[in-house]
């Protein structure tokens, strides 16, 4: 009898063991995984929260989505009279030859950034530089920019570049580069560079 009772206890000891192992091993793993979107980093004052893909900032009672950060944009240049330009102006044209290559990613930006000119209080209106088949938007190209409306325009281009002639902005990029631009664009226009 006392060797059943021996045994018992035994057994009873290993189950123990085996529950604190297993809740251990969980409660690792939940603190190594996790996938928590509450990571924040401050850079210059500013808070940025990492959600998901993007890093969201409060800024002026807005939240601000942003795809990089500042310092990954900073070779990026983008001359002050731009940055003015759109500031300064009550609409902005966004236009683009709907022909071109990256139109995945011109399109994206282009929606990006009349969303975040809107919540500065920058009417944008978006269009394109040619007749189209697939966008069924009005036509608009560097002709119709003024000096109290704007038109930036996008192209796709192996170089990465932002100009501007006379009230015409040339946003230039492929791919990845085209978000860093607009990035660029938008920590300008809150005054963050």
């Amino acid at each position: 009898m006392n060797m059943k009772r021996k045994r018992r206890d035994e057994q009873k000891i290993k189950i123990v063991i085996a529950v604190v192992t297993i809740i251990f091993l969980l409660s690792s793993s939940i603190i190594l995984f996790n996938t928590s979107t509450d990571d924040e980093i401050t850079i210059n004052g500013t808070k940025f929260r990492g959600e998901n893909d993007y890093y969201v900032a409060k800024i002026n009672g807005n939240n601000v989505r942003f795809y990089s950060l500042p310092y990954e944009a900073s070779y990026l240049n983008i001359s002050k009279a731009i940055l003015e330009k759109i500031s300064n102006s009550k609409m902005v044209i966004l236009t683009f030859d709907p022909d071109q290559e990256d139109l995945m990613y011109i399109d994206f930006i282009r929606f990006e950034l009349a969303e975040e000119l809107a919540k500065k209080n920058i009417y944008p209106i978006t269009g394109i530089t040619k007749e189209s088949s697939i966008y069924q938007l009005p036509v608009f190209t560097c002709k119709n920019a003024s000096s109290y409306t704007p038109v930036i325009e996008f192209f796709s281009s192996n170089k990465t570049n932002i100009f501007m002639n006379q009230s015409c902005i040339h946003i230039e990029g492929k791919g990845p580069e085209l978000v860093l631009i607009r990035d660029k664009l938008i920590y300008g226009i809150y005054g963050l560079i």
